[in-house]
Parts: C-alpha cells; sequence; structure tokens
C-alpha cells in the first residue's frame, strides 16, 4: 500500500520556525531528512520545517501529525528528490479550513519504507527551496466561516485489470467548495462533504475496471464494468 501522505507535510507537518542549520544542497537535505526520521528526532525535523505565517494552532496541530510519523515503525529503504507533480494541490479545502503552503513547493521527498507492520510502504513530503536553503513545506490556514454540516471521510475506488494505467478525474465537494482534480493512484480517502463525480477514461483494450465511492467507509455506488478503452463514471444524484 503506498500512502501518499498530502496531509504528513503539505497540509499538517510544520512546527517551528526554520532554523540556520538548513541545508543548501540536495544531497544534505535527504540525509538530515533520513536521520531525523531513523532516529525519531523531533528537534531535528523541527528545523527543517519551514513555518513563517504559521498561527499557534497551526503549529500545535503539526506537533501532534509529527509525533505520528516518528512513531512510524517501518524501516528507511531510500529517500530522493523528485519534480513536483503536475496536478499538485497547491490549496486544500477540508473541515471548514483552507490550507495552502508557507512558501510555494518546488517538488518532492519521496521516501520509500521495507515492508513492515503497518503496511506504509511510501510516502511523499513537498519540499521548498528558501534563500538557497532546502525546507519541508509548512502549512498555514484561514477559517472559512463554514457553517454546514462537517466534512466526512468520502472517497472512491478502481478495481481491476489495469486499474493503474487508467485516466481518472474526480469532483468534491468540501465545507461549501467545490474542487476538482485527476487521481494518479486508482483509490484514495479524503476529507469533504461529498463525491460529485468520477470520470475513469481507458485507453487499453484490456482493460476491466469498476468505480466504487464510499461515504464514510459505507460503498453508497458500483459501476457496471469498463472493459477496453472507453470511460465509466460516477454521477452524484440531484
Amino acid at each position: 500500500m503506498k500512502a501518499t501522505l498530502f496531509l504528513l507535510t503539505f497540509h499538517l507537518l510544520a512546527v517551528f520556525a526554520a532554523s540556520a542549520t538548513a541545508t543548501t544542497t540536495p544531497e544534505g537535505f535527504t540525509a538530515a531528512f533520513r536521520a531525523a526520521l531513523e532516529q525519531k528526532d523531533a528537534a531535528a525535523l523541527e528545523f527543517m520545517i519551514y513555518q513563517v505565517g504559521m498561527s499557534d494552532s497551526d503549529k500545535a496541530q503539526a506537533r501532534r501529525v509529527q509525533e505520528m510519523v516518528l512513531a512510524n515503525p517501518a524501516e528507511i529503504d531510500q529517500i530522493a528528490l523528485a519534480p513536483l507533480p503536475a496536478d499538485f494541490q497547491h490549496t486544500i479545502i477540508m473541515r471548514g479550513f483552507k490550507f495552502e503552503p508557507t512558501h510555494p513547493p518546488v517538488g518532492m521527498i519521496d521516501v520509500k519504507f521495507k515492508p513492515g507492520p503497518n503496511g506504509v510502504t511510501a510516502s511523499s513530503s513537498a519540499y521548498t527551496i528558501v534563500d538557497g536553503k532546502f525546507y519541508l513545506v509548512g502549512s498555514k490556514r484561514t477559517d472559512l466561516g463554514w457553517k454546514g454540516p462537517p466534512d466526512k471521510n468520502i472517497g472512491f475506488m478502481v478495481l481491476g485489470n489495469r486499474q493503474d494505467d487508467v485516466q481518472i478525474r474526480v469532483k468534491w465537494n468540501a465545507s461549501g467548495i467545490d474542487q476538482e482534480r485527476n487521481f494518479d493512484e486508482p483509490s484514495s480517502t479524503f476529507i469533504g462533504q461529498y463525491i460529485e463525480s468520477v470520470v475513469v477514461t481507458s485507453e487499453h483494450e484490456d482493460t476491466d475496471v469498476t468505480i466504487t465511492v464510499q461515504d464514510e467507509g459505507t460503498s453508497i455506488f458500483t459501476s457496471v464494468p469498463l472493459r477496453g478503452r472507453g470511460t465509466v463514471e460516477y454521477r452524484k444524484e440531484q
């Protein structure tokens, strides 16, 4: 199971002020990140994070997430820098807040883990460069004043042959704001009010997949199979 942990770093993993110990090379940055994770060194990890613009509540939430990060028992296999995905979400809406980066991300730091007890095999964290120094990207949030129902866990699964090779476009609503993006992974769970649509497109003759949409862990829709080239979709009932 690959865990692409957006909430890990971009949205919540930002804690204290960036320090003068920040590294200035890619090699130094990945080495420092690896050392902080392997040694469960919260202070070292804090020094790697750019937090300009964060409120006290942002920092408090980030500390809680940081504890979860360091509690991961899996052994690190390798760490490397990667380009920023073309569809990377620079702004996230959930639970009545808008989350934005403390500085524009320039890429990802990818971690691969050896098989462990918790099933997490990989994670990706956004990083940035400020004044020539490398940092993990922090997050600052804005209260949207949402007065409607609380956001909840929603998600989708695309299952079957060629599930990793189809194109997936999802529209959903979170805290009253419509959002839309492509997904590279065939399954995802996130926070919102509801999923408006899931459109899956295949260019392969041997494709055989279905869409399942979930609301609070319960399946509310399963599509007919998409076999071969074409499109299958889910549309929320109006």
